[in-house]
């Protein structure tokens, strides 16, 4: 079929439309229907009249008028008449014209604009706000009363990002008090569902700046603590009630659960957390995951980058991780593109919360190749829980080959074991094996080892001498001849100053011609 291309005035003329009278979160939703392959082929009837389906569930019917575009229309049931399946069909359609990615986002700016410049003719100077969010109107509505009230809060860095946290929690979430639950429930999920697509908005936008390291840091946590009050407010409204009383209501949040899962800026595992969050505590105790199976498998994995193909696998495993069935679960993941382990943090504290320590190390032994890749903060939190569950199940010896096969990151838990269980000979082999300097060493283990066992701290003496010597500076010999006074030390202690003697004159020898290690060794009285 020959591609439709529709005259660039009347695109021109629907863009302008859509830009003056769509919200910016309506716009995201339409993009991410068109960048997932749901709108179906054009027609164009009569001239002016153009025809698409855009898939989902049920397929929407939308006909875009291009000569008078607010009579357009649109099956689906949300009521409003600047959907986002009609922005869906747009992007289509601008595709033959330009890249539809820049039209989006030109689009985006142009509507946030034009929606603020709305507010503020709208609203005389120090007049009331907005009219409050209402019990009657769906979740779409509230989000865009959410985006209106914080349209001009700046995300920056870290006490901004928490700033943001705090204000939208206290600021919407005593809209719904008076509504009573469940429905005042789900209101504060969604606020802070609006509050973690904010702060993914925000890291998005800041993954080229020179202080990315402290915004993702405080983006981050703040998510946490965001998802943690999702949790709760989840796991604690009625969710088999509202979908009864509330269908439109209920529907809404799937989708824009959908939205987050597989949208533009799905790119973390903060959303994927969300999705299965949301899935855990709140939809599964209203309808079993069947048919959100079947959305999830009809989906064309070519359609989507590879981190969001990666999403679509880990939501279906995660599905038969919640039923119980892990050994399906895990075969599911063989078909991952990476596995990354920042996507399991949230299985397995799930499993710790549960205290199913016999499924966590199911979970642990088959993450284990993929902790090298861990980010520092991951890793730490990995090998906690190896910790614990390895504790609670008794599989000490494969505790012990897992930290080990960790090394050289696992090495402060390796330590740790080592000196707690007087294993002091491996403490210094490990020393040894990974060229630690005597001071790097804690002073505490360093110290109980010389006591218990001096013979064993010769080596670890020797080796950091050498290496200091190696250096060739004033400042290198001097603290060489520290070491050497008590290395002597350690030899008189364990009656082998003869031994002393024959390793001073080798060394003399060895270093005869660095004439300031030899001043250094004068000064020190080393020499006999």
């Amino acid at each position: 079929m020959a591609l439709l291309k529709i005259p660039a005035n009347r695109i021109e003329h629907v863009i302008k439309a859509m830009e003056s009278n769509m919200e910016p979160v309506v716009l995201a939703r339409g993009w991410n229907y068109f960048h997932r392959g749901s709108v179906g082929e054009l027609e164009l009837a009569g001239g002016t009249l153009l025809h698409a389906k855009v898939k989902e569930m049920k397929d929407c019917d939308v006909v875009l008028n291009l000569e008078h575009v607010e009579e357009s229309s649109c099956t689906c049931t949300t009521g409003g008449k600047w959907c986002k399946h009609k922005a869906a069909v747009l992007f289509k359609a601008y595709s033959l014209h330009g890249r539809p990615e820049l039209l989006f986002v030109s689009m985006q700016k142009a509507a946030g604009a034009k929606l603020r410049a709305r507010e503020k003719a709208a609203r005389p100077a120090k007049q009331a706000p907005a009219a409050a969010p209402r019990a009657t109107e769906l979740p779409n509505e509230w989000h865009q009363y959410f985006e209106r009230r914080f349209s001009g809060f700046i995300l920056s860095y870290q006490q901004s990002v928490e700033s943001f946290y705090r204000a939208a929690r206290e600021t919407l979430t005593p809209f719904a008090i008076s509504w009573g639950e469940p429905l005042a429930g789900m209101f504060q999920m969604h606020v802070m569902l609006f509050v973690l697509r904010r702060i993914d908005r925000f890291r998005k936008d800041n993954q080229s700046s020179y202080v990315t390291y402290y915004n993702e840091n405080a983006a981050r946590n703040t998510a946490t603590l965001c998802r943690e009050s999702l949790r709760v407010a989840a796991s604690q409204t009625d969710a088999a009630l509202i979908r009864k009383r509330w269908p439109n209501h209920y529907k809404q949040t799937k989708e824009i659960v959908r939205d987050m899962l597989l949208g533009v800026q799905a790119e973390a595992s903060d959303q994927l957390d969300t999705y299965r969050l949301l899935w855990q505590e709140f939809f599964l105790k209203s309808e079993s995951s069947t048919e959100e199976q079947a959305w999830l498998r009809s989906l064309n994995p070519a359609e989507f980058p590879s981190r969001q193909q990666d999403f679509i696998v880990l939501a279906l495993s995660h599905f038969l991780f919640l039923s119980g069935d892990d050994d399906s679960a895990i075969a599911t993941l063989e078909q991952l593109n990476t596995r990354q382990p920042a996507d399991f943090e949230g299985t397995l504290a799930h499993l710790s919360r549960q205290k199913e320590w016999v499924r966590m190390m199911k979970w642990l032994r088959w993450l284990l190749p993929a902790l090298p890749r861990a980010r520092q903060e991951e890793f730490h939190r990995l090998c906690v829980y190896w910790t614990e569950a390895a504790r609670e199940t008794g599989a000490h010896e494969e505790w012990i080959l897992a930290i080990r096969a960790l090394l050289p990151r696992s090495y402060p838990y390796y330590t740790e074991y080592l000196m707690k269980h007087g294993r002091y000979r491996e403490w210094v082999d490990l020393q040894l094996a990974g060229r630690v300097p005597i001071a790097s060493l804690y002073t505490s283990e360093f110290k109980l080892i010389r006591d218990a066992e001096p013979a064993l701290m010769l080596p670890l003496y020797h080796q950091s001498i050498e290496r200091l010597i190696a250096m060739k500076n004033r400042n290198s010999y001097t603290e060489a001849v520290r070491l050497l006074k008590k290395l002597r030390s350690c030899y008189r202690d364990l009656e082998q100053v003869q031994r002393w003697n024959d390793y001073v004159d080798r060394l003399m020898e060895k270093y005869a011609r660095l004439r300031a290690l030899q001043e250094e060794l004068q000064k020190g009285k080393l020499l006999l």
